[in-house]
């Protein structure tokens, strides 16, 4: 057997602390310790098809290759920094675009964080590459190149629900691609998206030089990176407008809008 590693520090996980993808006090906060949960993979190559479904309690959604040393003392401050920004969020008590540069950062990192240990810990592709958890181990001033962070907020009242997958190519995006080509650049990304309460946070990560991440504008609430060139929809991409009295639909839209684009404009 080899020597076991932290994710995050990736020294020797000599004594091992299982990391809970929601942290405890969220779970009490939002009174869902305890709910039975059914993560479920699906592979959409094959028609939407169920790879693999687990199903447990929300509090046993936990990583266990994270170090005691980590998990008590980096990102345990993280926790302590982000709360009293998550919450008020959570309750729509204060608005993702009232958040300054600096409180912008905290939650991104936090949301990051969460992302990075959902994929891990959870039965989908593990497409997160081991250099994303060590930077934010050892680098508290941004995250890594390419990295977006997404917020917004809604009117829904479901108290937690995620995503995960792959960005998705239309037709019009691959059109001088094959479809390996494709294949590859889509299987080198991530999108990872969650919901608390009334705030809504899209993690995503699209490395490849030449594009350009597509925001919807007034929709899509860039945290990370404080600037940078993006395109926008020219008009809504949703014909109905944005959903936001439903908490699983307001998720699904704001994950599958915030896309990508080799052109001005999309």
């Amino acid at each position: 057997m080899g020597i076991k590693t932290c994710i995050f520090c990736q020294g020797t996980l000599e004594r091992s602390s299982d990391e809970h993808v929601l942290p405890q006090w969220l779970l009490g906060y939002l009174k869902i310790r305890g709910e039975d949960i059914s993560p479920t993979h699906y592979s959409f190559q094959s028609g939407s098809t169920v790879v693999s479904t687990r199903r447990h309690k929300v509090d046993n959604l936990v990583e266990g290759r994270v170090c005691s040393k980590c998990n008590n003392g980096w990102m345990s401050s993280l926790e302590s920094e982000a709360k009293p920004l998550l919450v008020p969020l959570m309750e729509a008590e204060k608005e993702v675009v009232a958040l300054k540069p600096d409180e912008r950062l905290k939650v991104a990192r936090w949301a990051f964080k969460t992302a990075l240990v959902l994929n891990s810990a959870s039965n989908f592709h593990k497409n997160v590459p081991p250099a994303h958890f060590y930077h934010l181990y050892n680098t508290q001033e941004s995250l890594p190149p390419s990295i977006a962070v997404i917020g917004q907020q809604h009117h829904g009242d479901s108290p937690f629900y995620w995503l995960q997958m792959s960005f998705v190519l239309t037709s019009d995006q691959a059109a001088d691609l094959s479809m390996e080509e494709a294949k590859a650049l889509v299987a080198t990304s991530y999108k990872i998206s969650f919901q608390l309460k009334k705030l809504l946070i899209v993690v995503a990560w699209w490395p490849h030089p030449g594009w350009r991440y597509v925001i919807w504008r007034g929709i899509h609430v860039p945290l990370w990176p404080p600037k940078g060139p993006v395109d926008y929809y020219q008009n809504d991409p949703v014909s109905d407008g944005f959903p936001w009295e439903d908490s699983l639909a307001a998720l699904t839209t704001l994950h599958l809008t915030f896309s990508v684009s080799r052109k001005n404009g999309s």
